[in-house]
């Protein structure tokens, strides 16, 4: 079950909100574009939350300040859980799904809960984001919610929803 960032409603939990990018010839005259994101509720190992999201929309979220950190976190709040972003350990540094540039660590950027990152026991390869916004190494094979981005991005949108296999535009 998914959740779109833009809107603040809580959708029943049996449904599935997303946007597709307008159709071609339409043209989008704001320069501020944004990622969009949605939160996938059910628990899954981060493999089958980064191949659900891969097939379902993009990717797994990645995150790349402060603003879109208080985003997401908007998002895991309502939901009570932890849940999986794209940042991973491949052995020679942090990795963003996306395949987007290195990750970097910064003294004041991303939020690490205490004592984080620590791969603890050489198992811990993957990331977590709390209800507070932090973030946390765990075990990959552990299950969570998880949260992905959207192909596409800006303001102009129209929209689906989708109530079992049936889609109504909106």
């Amino acid at each position: 079950h998914c959740l779109t960032v833009i809107f603040s409603v809580l959708l029943l939990t049996s449904w599935l909100f997303y946007y597709h990018p307008y159709p071609a010839g339409v043209y989008v005259l704001s320069t501020n574009l944004f990622r969009e994101y949605h939160y996938v509720s059910s628990p899954k190992t981060w493999a089958e939350a980064q191949r659900y999201c891969r097939e379902a929309y993009a990717d797994l979220a990645t995150v790349d300040s402060p603003e879109e950190n208080g985003r997401l976190l908007l998002e895991l709040q309502g939901s009570g859980q932890f849940a999986w972003i794209g940042l991973y350990d491949n052995t020679t540094g942090w990795k963003w799904t996306t395949g987007d540039d290195d990750f970097v660590d910064n003294n004041s950027f991303p939020p690490w809960e205490p004592n984080q990152p620590d791969n603890y026991g050489g198992k811990q390869s993957c990331i977590v984001m709390n209800l507070i916004g932090g973030w946390k190494t765990t075990d990959c094979s552990r299950k969570f919610r998880n949260l992905k981005n959207l192909p596409g991005s800006g303001f102009l949108r129209h929209g689906e929803l989708e109530v079992g296999n049936g889609r109504r535009r909106f």
